[in-house]
């Protein structure tokens, strides 16, 4: 397994969310949020309720989708809030969004790379194997 990149998850409300005038959230405070998230089909589902666990809840997910720009869209029409990793968040500039960092605990989030050094790696494998690891 190779690191690739670090980052967070992020809440995203809209800008008419009682959070929108916050930087930093405690994650606890989010207990009676209506959420919007990507299906249980992603891993980071399951992250994301392990982290909602680690806060003392258990999220009211009113919303899944496999599109998370749609989700993005739906928060930003005040239909619910989102925690996604921030470097998707931070591809969607808009003027109806607001982006809070969240605390205890605070959501790290990292694209890793796995493979299996059994198999053969095939040339373009290689190369991008080792474009991943010159990142770091």
């Amino acid at each position: 397994m190779h690191k690739v990149f670090n980052s967070e998850a992020i809440l995203v409300v809209g800008k008419n969310h009682k959070l929108s005038k916050s930087e930093i959230v405690d994650f606890r405070d989010l207990k009676d949020e209506k959420f919007l998230q990507v299906k249980k089909d992603f891993m980071y589902h399951d992250v994301f309720l392990d982290y909602c666990k680690k806060a003392g809840f258990t999220p009211n997910i009113v919303f899944e989708s496999n599109q998370w720009d749609l989700i993005i869209e739906m928060v930003a029409a005040n239909q619910g809030v989102t925690i996604l990793p921030k470097p998707l968040t931070d591809k969607y500039s808009s003027e109806k969004i607001h982006q809070v960092h969240l605390e205890n605990p605070e959501f790290p989030w990292g694209l890793n790379v796995i493979y299996l050094k059994s198999k053969i790696l095939t040339r373009p494998m290689k190369n991008f194997l080792n474009l991943c690891l010159k990142k770091n």
